[in-house]
């Protein structure tokens, strides 16, 4: 019987990991956010405005002013200023540094790089120069560049746990998880009292699925910084990972009660309260998010496009989500995150085609992050393209062997290509990495049943019942392997239960109909299946059903009603066979030969290896007196069934209808053999 799956193949989540900045980057903004020291601003540009006429080729004036001018985001003017104070002198390097930090706020990328490059020429030996030029390569997404800059400041400044943070910032762009781990611990051990490497370096060890590592510096993260957001929000990521929703939304409260305009967190907490159903508190968390972030309704860089995507794929606008994704990816070419969520939003407009280029593009810019193999693994099982499946899957477990849904998703993968006990494994692995789980045990359960393990099948059951009672399918499933060890009172009590929990579902009054037809209960079982059919107008096994349990109850006109409905649901070519054969013996029952003969050559073109219709067949042809046929038929059928008694019966019947007295004999003597009792007096009467 077949078993149902409840197997539903994990979606890549789009909550965010933060990973924090440390020391100022050229983007870091400058300007204060407090009234009275804009108001100071000011009045410093106008003492410097009074300085400037008394003294007009003073470069420090120039530079002073445009300092001002950067609080009060007046960058045009700050890097004209700064410009007059590099004329009057070509040597002022802290001047050259500003105006860098003015060209990349205005998006002048060629001319910051040549202030910066102009900065490590007047002090070489400087490491702020390469530390800002590092930063400017890494958001150009130049890597390599930008960690040779990186590593050319640590040598002049090793004790700068800010430059192993940067370095390892960006070693985690370039997907070396590796050393950006070792250079978390190293600024760690520098400043055991900053937060951000703890934080950063826990974002990495959760991605390789070191949870409990990650778990610790997280914590620790907080410990050292009670105020720290970001951790909390990363925190909450890791805590829906170990299925513990409660304390997930607990770390994203306090994550936006410390900064109520967080959106990430905001957004996370509003897929949270998504999946559990609480779509209302989701949409106030949405319009929060577009409330308090400027950028989703104006974003400027790669990653305000690829939050404000995330966003609006959150409200199901894929189409928008595309656009904002496909715009982080212009600013930021190998922007591993924006296409692997841009593919997710094309899966969900059927656009496989696309979504499976961009998951290949993530790939390839990352090709040691586990998610990328994982989604587009995914993405194959529902393209059928179940090896291709195999290959990433066992790719994202090759890169974290504690990845549970990897192994989830392979024993699936598995299952599908008839490797049951490989199956078993992979979904008893998932059960030891998360044995709270239930549609771990669920499946494994499955595969047992298909392998004939039935006592280790309701075990599996059992213990999904346990973890979550009202979950209808584990009872209906454990009802039906009760039926194949021929516990019927138990199968019928979780069936009942199964109907209990899912009263609008076709399947559990199929299955107990199935059950109660075991035990002969034909009248009742006839109950079951109108009201699976009623559920499901459908439902050809139920019309199927129903038909062989008429059959039994000789209403032979509301069985030929029935099996003609399977056939013009048009369902497989083997259960056409079945329907056109039991079609023909309600014919046959009925007396309508000829018409029983026309189904049952129906049912042997659509399955010429059906023993039952050559068996039927055989003996309406010997009805009809047409012997030969039917030593023909018979001969087929013992093909598939050389044990079955009664073949050999009636195909010595018809040998000694033609006077073959010897073949006739022999065919009845094996038939008593077999345990035929009816042989006997055959024999006696025709073989003396």
């Amino acid at each position: 019987m077949k078993v149902l799956n409840i197997f539903l193949l994990s979606a890549l989540m789009h909550f965010v990991l933060i990973v924090e900045a440390s020391a100022q980057d050229l983007t870091t903004p400058k300007h204060p956010t407090d009234t009275s020291a804009r108001v100071l601003a000011r009045y410093q540009i106008t003492n410097e405005n009074f300085f400037i006429q008394l003294n007009p080729t003073n470069a420090d004036h120039y530079f002073k002013r445009g300092v001002s001018e950067l609080k009060l985001d007046l960058f045009k003017e700050a890097i004209w200023d700064f410009g007059q104070a590099i004329r009057f002198d070509t040597s002022f390097f802290e001047a050259y540094d500003e105006r860098a930090y003015a060209e990349d706020v205005l998006g002048q990328d060629s001319l910051a790089m040549k202030d910066l490059f102009k900065i490590i020429a007047l002090q070489p030996d400087k490491f702020i120069g390469y530390y800002n030029l590092a930063g400017a390569y890494r958001k150009a997404g130049k890597f390599d560049l930008a960690l040779k800059n990186y590593t050319k400041a640590i040598e002049l400044n090793p004790k700068s746990p800010d430059c192993y943070v940067k370095r390892a910032n960006t070693e985690k762009d370039a997907g070396k998880r590796k050393e950006a781990i070792q250079d978390y611990t190293v600024a760690s051990r520098l400043n055991p009292d900053y937060a951000v490497p703890y934080n950063n370096r826990g974002v990495i060890e959760s991605d390789m699925g070191n949870l409990a590592a990650a778990m610790a510096d997280y914590n620790k993260a907080i410990q050292l910084d009670p105020g720290y957001a970001n951790a909390y929000n990363n925190r909450g990521n890791l805590q829906r990972r170990l299925n513990k929703p409660k304390l997930a939304n607990a770390d994203y409260n306090k994550a936006i009660e410390l900064d109520p305009g967080y959106t990430n967190a905001l957004s996370n907490r509003a897929e949270l309260k998504e999946v559990s159903g609480n779509q209302a508190e989701a949409d106030k968390d949405y319009k929060e998010i577009i409330k308090l972030n400027p950028n989703l309704n104006s974003p400027k860089t790669a990653e305000d496009y690829c939050q404000r995507g995330l966003t609006k794929a959150d409200k199901q606008d894929y189409n928008g989500a595309i656009a904002d994704y496909t715009k982080a990816i212009e600013l930021h070419a190998p922007y591993y995150v924006a296409y692997l969520n841009r593919g997710l939003a094309k899966e969900k407009l059927n656009d496989n085609t696309g979504a499976l280029a961009d998951y290949q593009k993530a790939i390839h810019y990352s090709p040691d992050i586990k998610s990328g193999y994982f989604t587009r693994g995914a993405l194959y099982v529902k393209l059928e393209l179940l090896p291709l499946a195999l290959a990433d899957f066992n790719k994202a477990i090759s890169l974290d062997s504690k990845y549970e849904r990897a192994y989830f998703n392979r024993a699936f993968v598995k299952n599908g290509l008839k490797d049951y006990k490989g199956a078993i494994a992979d979904y008893s692995a998932a059960v030891k990495l998360n044995p709270a789980e239930k549609s771990n045990y669920h499946n494994r359960g499955a595969v047992k049943q298909e392998l004939g393990d039935y006592q280790g099948a309701i075990e599996d059951y059992s213990l999904c019942i346990s973890l979550s009672p009202s979950e209808g399918l584990s009872w209906m499933n454990r009802g039906l392997v009760r039926t194949a060890v021929k516990d019927y009172a138990g199968s019928l009590a979780d069936l009942n239960k199964a109907i209990e929990l899912m009263p609008d579902s076709a399947e559990p009054y199929y299955c107990r109909a199935q059950t109660k037809s075991q035990v002969q209960d034909f009248k009742s079982a006839l109950d079951d299946y109108s009201k699976a059919i009623a559920l499901r107008p459908g439902y050809s096994e139920a019309f199927y059903g129903r038909g062989i349990a008429e059959e039994y109850t000789t209403d032979f006109t509301n069985a030929e009603a029935d099996f003609n409905k399977v056939i013009a649901l048009n369902v497989s070519s083997f259960a056409l066979a079945d329907a056109w054969s039991d079609l023909g013996n309600c014919m046959t029952n009925q007396g309508d030969l000829k018409t029983a003969m026309e189904d049952y050559n129906k049912a042997v073109a659509l399955n010429p290896a059906h023993p039952n219709v050559y068996y039927n067949r055989g003996q309406v042809r010997a009805a009809l007196a047409d012997f030969k046929g039917a030593i023909a038929d018979f001969d087929m059928a013992i093909k598939f069934k050389p044990a079955d008694s009664k073949i050999y019966l009636f195909r010595g019947y018809a040998k000694v209808s033609l006077n073959d007295k010897d073949g006739g004999c022999s065919d009845l003597k094996k038939a008593s053999e077999l345990g035929e009792r009816e042989a006997a007096a055959m024999m006696k009467e025709n073989c003396k």
